[in-house]
């Protein structure tokens, strides 16, 4: 069995996070690093994308802090505070755009803290927080207005009101567990 000597917090999160993506039926392996991915570090191509999979790895390069590597070959833990950068769509910068950000929210979580508020800034625009007070798969989407395209990119950055502390079984800062981003024309 693959999580015989794994920690048992480790093991109630990845079991939790693993029945939020049954749906899926992806194929679950053992957590990759405890070290969150950096697209600084990364930059490889040079081409921005509007839309990421964490299940892809090449989505790396976007993933500017507070991402974790790709579980089970299909999503990334985030820390309490995360950042990526997103290529705008088409005319976003006269129409705006509609963000999409597709989570998972254990129920380990919510035993914690009941509900979790997700706020986010794309560029120097504010978006109002938004509040979960479920376990399972949610979807954060909010318009973005024109105002916050000043270019060909623009970085998201979430802030969560509350996340799981490390502890002696993991030391990472545990958020929410990050599916999908995207930016689509309004």
């Amino acid at each position: 069995m693959i999580f015989l000597d794994a920690p048992p917090r480790r093991v109630a999160l990845a079991a939790l996070a693993i029945a939020a993506l049954a749906a899926c039926g992806r194929k679950t392996e053992p957590p990759k690093t405890d070290q969150p991915a950096n697209a600084t570090a990364k930059a490889a191509s040079g081409a921005l994308s509007s839309s990421l999979s964490m299940a892809n790895p090449s989505s790396s390069q976007q993933l500017v802090a507070g991402f974790y590597a790709i579980e089970d070959s299909a999503w990334r833990w985030t820390a309490k505070r995360f950042v990526a950068k997103l290529a705008a769509p088409a005319n976003a910068g006269t129409g705006g755009a509609t963000l999409r950000f597709k989570f998972a929210l254990p129920e380990v979580a919510l035993k914690e803290y009941e509900k979790l508020g997700i706020s986010c800034s794309a560029g120097s625009v504010q978006i109002p927080v938004q509040y979960f007070d479920t376990a399972g798969q949610h979807e954060f989407k909010a318009a973005i207005p024109p105002t916050a395209f000043q270019g060909s990119a623009v970085d998201l950055t979430f802030t969560l009101d509350k996340s799981l502390p490390p502890s002696s079984t993991d030391k990472r800062e545990l958020g929410v567990i990050a599916l999908q981003l995207a930016l689509e024309p309004s």
